[in-house]
């Protein structure tokens, strides 16, 4: 059940010193907004990010509509508190900091396979924050550009529409064989820019079932 939502705004996070201001004008919108529907809510600022928690039962569908009418919001993202499970901080014990190295040289094995060079990182996740104790995680991600007439939406344009799974091989360890991922990208890029996909989808933990009906 989620019990609070992180707001996400857009062009605030471009403020100089004054943005605190906009956080501060963008908290009272949210109090007001949230002030017209059932349950109690405690709106808070905290390192560059604004919280919403509910302090009470609440609509979560109403909420949200509420939230997505006040002016300066990018993003609603539902959050569920947990509580420390006890995660253990590196120290030094060189097994403990046997797993973050080994994720450390998948992601390096993963450049050399792909011919990409990683351009930056933040180790956020080093053990512990405060009396926190957290798992050693590596996080990673990626972008590209492409133009824009070429990019396309995820749902079904209409009836009729084929739909294709395309996906690479794996390989013992569920790691997608290389030679095979990099045919997947260059065979999606092919049919983007030849206009022959007119929906494109990346499919998650749910599989096709999901993909479909989202």
């Amino acid at each position: 059940m989620f019990t609070a939502f992180l707001i996400k705004y857009a062009e605030i996070g471009v403020k100089g010193k004054n943005r605190y201001l906009f956080e501060e004008a963008l908290v009272r919108q949210i109090e007001f907004a949230l002030s017209k529907i059932e349950g109690q809510f405690k709106t808070r600022r905290t390192q560059g990010r604004i919280y919403v928690d509910a302090v009470s039962e609440f609509d979560f569908d109403e909420t949200v509509a509420a939230l997505k009418k006040v002016f300066g919001i990018s993003g609603i993202c539902p959050v569920v508190y947990v509580e420390d499970e006890g995660f253990e901080k590196l120290g030094k014990d060189p097994k403990k900091w046997g797993k973050p190295l080994a994720a450390l040289l998948g992601a390096f094995k993963a450049q050399m396979d792909l011919g990409i060079g990683a351009i930056g990182g933040k180790d956020s996740m080093s053990g512990s924050f405060e009396d926190i104790h957290v798992p050693p995680t590596l996080i990673s991600f990626a972008v590209t550009t492409e133009n824009i007439e070429n990019i396309v939406s995820p749902e079904f344009k209409k009836a009729g529409n084929k739909l294709v799974r395309i996906a690479p091989e794996y390989d013992g360890n569920g790691i997608p064989k290389t030679a095979s991922l990099i045919a997947v990208f260059n065979k999606v890029t092919e049919l983007l820019r030849s206009g022959k996909a007119v929906s494109c989808y990346t499919s998650g933990i749910g599989g096709i079932a999901e993909a479909v009906m989202k």
